[in-house]
């Protein structure tokens, strides 16, 4: 069980590290960006135990990830990538063109939705930056207010969100915490 957290969490660790590094344009950006993501997240302290963190962390790659896709099919589509995928059943899914988009979409919502089941403290901060940068999205115009991807990146925070709302239903709190633990 241990090995298996060790490998999770040094997987989640090296997913965001290359997200980080391939999204940053500078070797100094690049650079304080890891060194920021090793002093920060305290890979290997997190990876030695067993516990939900690693499996957070994973989730965290991943999503860190997807969100790097993301803004890759968006530069694709805005420059007339040749290489952009064109399916017209989704055409007009948001401004979007083609079916990677929505799918990475969609896998961003069960990415989100998983981390609300994981732990609640990192489903709140990954739920925030995943909706700042779709509010920014919308801003821009790249994204509709209720657009396809909205209701879908919504219907993931709300799945999500289900343990925090049974907490609250049945201790009157989002989080359960031991009472030995405070």
């Amino acid at each position: 069980l241990r090995a298996v957290n060790l490998v999770m969490g040094f997987a989640g660790f090296a997913l965001c590290a290359d997200a980080g590094v391939r999204a940053l344009e500078t070797n100094a950006q690049r650079i304080f960006y890891l060194l920021l993501l090793l002093v920060f997240s305290k890979p290997a302290l997190i990876a030695g135990m067993i516990n939900n963190d690693n499996l957070v962390l994973l989730e965290t790659g991943v999503l860190f990830q997807l969100l790097v896709r993301s803004a890759r099919l968006r530069h694709a589509r805005e420059s007339g990538h040749p290489d952009r995928t064109l399916d017209s059943r989704f055409r007009g899914n948001d401004n979007r063109d083609g079916s990677s988009y929505l799918a990475n979409v969609v896998v961003i919502a069960v990415v989100l939705a998983l981390a609300g089941w994981t732990k609640f403290n990192a489903f709140v901060g990954l739920a925030f930056w995943v909706g700042l940068l779709h509010l920014v999205a919308i801003l821009h115009r790249d994204e509709k207010l209720l657009g396809r991807t909205s209701f879908i990146l919504l219907a993931g925070v709300i799945c999500g969100a289900i343990p925090a709302l049974a907490n609250l239903a049945t201790m009157g709190t989002v989080a359960y915490v031991p009472v030995d633990f405070l």
